[in-house]
């Protein structure tokens, strides 16, 4: 299911801001954030939480340095792993040109965007007819 509101951007005709709630075929349950006004003062927009019944994944700062971590939490104790410094445009980018440049299978980006783009159009309906869908795993409705 999809939901959206235009909160920052008045005078356009789209969202700034919605929920896509998922439900895997495993039973699994998701949520996507899209939040497009990140000028406003907020922490940054990156977050996660993957809960499960034996634990759950989050990307929360680190309370030993002034990054970020994911801290996987477990029944009987809370593990946090470093991640380093994060810019998605030099990284993917970044990737993605060296792949361009250098050759290779550029297979798994290609079924990866167009899974991604599967979503972003699945909520689009989902959102403007107010109907639940069901995506295949390539994405197909």
């Amino acid at each position: 299911m999809g939901i959206g509101v235009n909160l920052d951007h008045h005078g356009i005709p789209y969202i700034d801001n919605g929920k896509c709630i998922i439900k895997c075929q495993n039973g699994a349950l998701a949520s996507i954030d899209l939040i497009f006004s990140i000028h406003q003062p907020f922490s940054a927009a990156r977050k996660m939480h993957v809960v499960g019944d034996e634990g759950a994944l989050t990307i929360e700062p680190d309370p030993n340095t002034d990054g970020e971590c994911v801290a996987i939490y477990r029944p009987d104790r809370i593990e946090r792993q470093k991640i380093p410094k994060w810019d998605p445009h030099a990284k993917e980018l970044g990737a993605w040109i060296d792949l361009c440049r250098n050759g290779g299978d550029s297979t798994k980006w290609q079924q990866e965007g167009l899974r991604t783009l599967a979503m972003i159009s699945a909520y689009k309906q989902a959102y403007q007819n107010n109907e639940m869908l069901t995506l295949d795993q390539e994405g197909k409705s």
